[in-house]
Formats: structure tokens, C-alpha cells, sequence
């Protein structure tokens, strides 16, 4: 009988986290594992449990949580034998979403005991690992915002987008990419390991989580008449086919800008220098998940309607 040490953020994402510890050892005979049942106290703390976990030889490590909890979990993963399973309990659930992990509980529960495990790349920002997609922009300004901000789920992050996009200013940037330079203007610089964000917004839409390489976009400044159409390809999986973006595909990436400032990096956001390395890490880290992914993501219009609604929710005169 298999040992699964389960690390469960009890404040992660918007849904209640109770019920998991039932069902989770509801399903224990059945599907033949042990389960370790932990729950994170404070930042850092899942990344201490990881490491008693290691050294009493479980089998696999459950992360219960959004994609901030993955990352610190896979983080204290990362090479190592001990392979990394999620059930997916964020905002944004963007790894697992890549991954074509269940959102349900029970599902991701069952994807887990069956055992399929797969090594997948990695991605450093600085001194920060990443397993989605990391960057600097608006989007940077978009994390730091909802993490500080009181409302959580994907109506929490359009809020904020549609907020802060009235004033944001766009910088300059200096890139070296690989062996090329290029200089640009840019809304938003996303790197790519995985192919989205989280809720089926995909900025990197060609990423591949175990080619080796990172996927960057560069969505440059643009014009307001524009944002129906970009706001649609990110959820169609099409941005990288529109006018004001520019994508490369690259092992590393520096970026140099006029000041120190905001990055994101799975969600998390943090302040780093002006000067920026991206690397990556191939084939770092073990992952449990389903050997073939036949779920469809939600149509672009969902998403469309959801921001009208939103929209006329916000009283526009204030910040």
C-alpha cells in the first residue's frame, strides 16, 4: 500500500477544504494507499513538510491548493525521486489545467492512485523556481494587486484587469534571447513552461512542459479598439496570432529595464532587480497525471460575457 503525504492549503483559491480529508480517506481501501494528511501554517511551511516527507520515504507528495501552493511544493520536489500529485483547489489551477488534471477532487484523486508519472521542465526567474509561466508587466501588476486584493476565483482577477488597465503605462525593455537582442515596448512580457495562466487563459499557447525550451509573448501597446479581439485569443489559444504580439522560443532570456520593479511567477508576485534571468531547467521534476487529456476548455464567450458583466459591475470613476 502506497504512502501519499497530502499538504493542504486551507486558504488557497475559493472553495471550502473540509470535506477533502473525508474523502480523501473515503477513498483510501478502495484505491489502496495511506494517507498523511498535513496542512500548511503559515509561508514556507509547505516546503518544511516536504522535506520531513522525504526523509520518511513517502511515496508521493499531494499538493491541495492553487498554483502558489504547487509552486512551493514543487519547488522542495525538484530533483529529487519523490514525484509531485495535485488536486487542484486555486484560482487559476494553471499547471494542473496543463497537466489535464481533474478539477474534481474524487478524479484527481483516482488520476493519482493510477500512478501515471511524467519528468517535466522547470523554469528559473532570478533565484525563483516556476512551473507555469512567469513575466513582468501588467500582468506582474495584476498578481500583486489580487494578492492583496479581498476577492478571490477569476472574478477577483478580471476585476483587477479591468481596473488597473485604464492607467497602466507601458515600459521599455532591453532583451537578450539566446543569442539575439531585441528591444521593444511591451504591455506584457509572459514567459512559458506551461501554456497558460490559469483558467484556460493561454499566453503561451504553444508551450510543450517537457521540450526543453520556454515560450515567450510580448504583447505590445495597443490601441483600445484591440482589447475585444486579444481578450479573446488569449481564451481561444490564438493570441499569438495577433498584430501587437511578437513570441520567440528560447533556453534563456534576459531582461533589463529602467528600474527594479514587479514580477509574477505562478501567480506569486515579488519585487526583483532591473536585470532579469530566465532559465531553463529540463526534465526536473516527476509529476503524477493522466496519460491523455480529452477535456475541452470553456468557449471565449464564456469568458466574454463574464467580463461584460463584470465590467458594469465596476464603478469606473474611482481607482
Amino acid at each position: 500500500m502506497k504512502r501519499y503525504c497530502f499538504i493542504i492549503n486551507p486558504h488557497s483559491g475559493i472553495s471550502q477544504k473540509d470535506h477533502l480529508v473525508e474523502l480523501i480517506n473515503q477513498l483510501a481501501d478502495s484505491l489502496k494507499y495511506k494517507p498523511i494528511i498535513r496542512y500548511t501554517e503559515y509561508a514556507g511551511h509547505a516546503s518544511e513538510i516536504v522535506a520531513q516527507a522525504i526523509i520518511d520515504q513517502v511515496d508521493a507528495i499531494i499538493a491541495v491548493g492553487g498554483d502558489g501552493t504547487v509552486n512551493e511544493i514543487a519547488t522542495a520536489l525538484c530533483n529529487t525521486e519523490v514525484s509531485l500529485g495535485i488536486i487542484p483547489r486555486g484560482s487559476g489551477n494553471g499547471f494542473a489545467r496543463h497537466l489535464g488534471i481533474p478539477l474534481s477532487p474524487k478524479e484527481a484523486i483516482t488520476t493519482i492512485c493510477k500512478g501515471y508519472t511524467r519528468l517535466v521542465d522547470y523554469g528559473m526567474i532570478n533565484d525563483k523556481h516556476f512551473f507555469c509561466t512567469c513575466g513582468i508587466g501588467f500582468d506582474a501588476l495584476i498578481s500583486y494587486r489580487f494578492s492583496i486584493g479581498n476577492k478571490r476565483g477569476i472574478q477577483g482577477y478580471i476585476e483587477q484587469i479591468l481596473r488597473a488597465s485604464r492607467n497602466y503605462i507601458s515600459e521599455k525593455y532591453h532583451l537578450e534571447i539566446d543569442d539575439k537582442s531585441y528591444d521593444c515596448q511591451a504591455f506584457v512580457i509572459a514567459i512559458g513552461n506551461a501554456a497558460q495562466y490559469g483558467n484556460n487563459a493561454y499566453i503561451t499557447p504553444e508551450a510543450n512542459i517537457n521540450d526543453g525550451l520556454l515560450d515567450m509573448t510580448i504583447v505590445h501597446p495597443f490601441a483600445i479598439m484591440d482589447i475585444p479581439e486579444l481578450a479573446f485569443q488569449l481564451f481561444s489559444k490564438d493570441i499569438n496570432k495577433n498584430k501587437n504580439v511578437a513570441t520567440f522560443r528560447c533556453k534563456e532570456i534576459t531582461i533589463e529595464r529602467k528600474d527594479s520593479g514587479l514580477v509574477h511567477y505562478d501567480g506569486e508576485s515579488c519585487k526583483m532587480d532591473k536585470k532579469i534571468i530566465i532559465k531553463i531547467q529540463p526534465k526536473g521534476l516527476s509529476v503524477i497525471c493522466q496519460q491523455k487529456s480529452n477535456k475541452k476548455s470553456p468557449s471565449p464567450l464564456l469568458w466574454a460575457n463574464l467580463i461584460k458583466k463584470i465590467n458594469k459591475q465596476i464603478p469606473w470613476q474611482k481607482n
